[in-house]
């Protein structure tokens, strides 16, 4: 597996994306907001636009911050993965995989790693793999293949009892 699991992007995705969309596009909505002479004027479509602006900009700013706000970068450094929130970093142990999923309807397909007990990003590791071309639709990429082996390792390691063999007597 390459070194860095998750896409170059992920740091643009979860913080300057969200944050260029969200001011823009508010600024726009209290824009058209504050734009609006009122009912008295005799122009009611404009102000229920002005609103219908705002309450699309509010939901989409609550859908963009759910869906970047959890993503992670990991990396896989000497048989350890590695997950950070560009803060603090945690290493995530084969063993502590309990499933991983991929989202195929999204276009940038995330990844969640989701783990057995909570940790200290919490108990889903969401990341964007890096991008490339799919033509197999609903299929998993590679990489997802590459995690569920590296769980199915921690696994099966922990399932082996350390027993020492008795003797016969």
């Amino acid at each position: 597996m390459r070194d860095t699991l998750s896409s170059r992007a992920t740091f643009v995705m979860k913080f300057v994306f969200p944050t260029i969309w969200i001011v823009g596009f508010g600024a726009t909505s209290f824009a058209a907001l504050r734009a609006q002479p009122g009912l008295a004027s005799g122009a009611p479509h404009r102000v229920a636009g002005a609103w219908v602006i705002t309450g699309v900009w509010l939901v989409c700013s609550i859908v963009l911050l759910w869906f970047c706000a959890p993503l992670k970068r990991i990396r896989m450094r000497d048989g350890r993965l590695l997950a950070s929130n560009y803060r603090t970093e945690i290493e995530i142990r084969p063993s502590d995989i309990d499933r991983v999923t991929q989202n195929k309807w999204v276009n940038v397909r995330p990844i969640t790693l989701h783990l057995r007990a909570p940790a200290a990003l919490g108990s889903r590791i969401t990341f964007i793999p890096p991008s490339h071309v799919i033509l197999a639709f609903g299929q998993s990429d590679r990489l997802v293949a590459g995690l569920r082996a590296f769980a199915d390792a921690g696994q099966q390691a922990t399932a082996e009892p350390d027993t020492v063999p008795r003797s016969a007597s």
